[in-house]
């Protein structure tokens, strides 16, 4: 490819990438955790990490295993210890020896954390029912169904589930 080429694609790239999708998906996810993180702290949840929320609204009411949390999510488990950890320590879940795996534990929903999820769930109902009016309920819901759609096109295609479409 000629220098001129690659120039006026370079160009062409510049004068696009405001709305290259990939970017407003970015973008929308960061706006998204900024606006539930405001509604959070303003129903009392200051020292909550917006990378709690997948852990804590993925608990069961039965509970699940530590292991299971971080398959889930694609992180080691390690990580999901830590974050577990920081849980246990915010009074938002416990954890229990698995009966039968000495190495794993099952974690639970404290009354805190059954309170959050609720609440989290609430926030996100409401920002939602902002959207739906902004575009109309139809144009929204057919957002969410292509969204979901592309989310398990590329679980399917990488062979990670996801627990988007669980």
């Amino acid at each position: 490819m000629k220098s001129i080429e690659i120039d006026k694609e370079l160009e062409q790239l510049r004068l696009t990438r405001h709305c290259n999708w990939a970017k407003l998906v970015s973008k929308l996810k960061k706006q998204l955790d900024l606006h539930i993180e405001a509604l959070l702290k303003e129903r009392g949840y200051k020292n909550f990490k917006l990378g709690y929320m997948p852990f804590l609204m993925n608990i069961d009411p039965e509970g699940i295993t530590n292991n299971d949390l971080a398959k889930r999510f694609s992180v080691t488990k390690q990580a999901s210890s830590k974050i577990l950890n920081e849980l246990i320590e915010r009074h938002y879940i416990t954890a229990e020896p698995h009966g039968e795996d000495g190495r794993s534990s099952i974690v639970f929903l404290t009354d805190r954390g059954k309170k959050f999820v609720i609440e989290a769930k609430r926030c996100m109902d409401e920002l939602a029912d902002e959207y739906s009016e902004l575009l109309g309920k139809k144009n929204f819901e057919n957002l969410r169904d292509m969204m979901t759609k592309i989310i398990e096109y590329n679980a399917e295609k990488s062979g990670v589930p996801s627990y988007m479409t669980k």
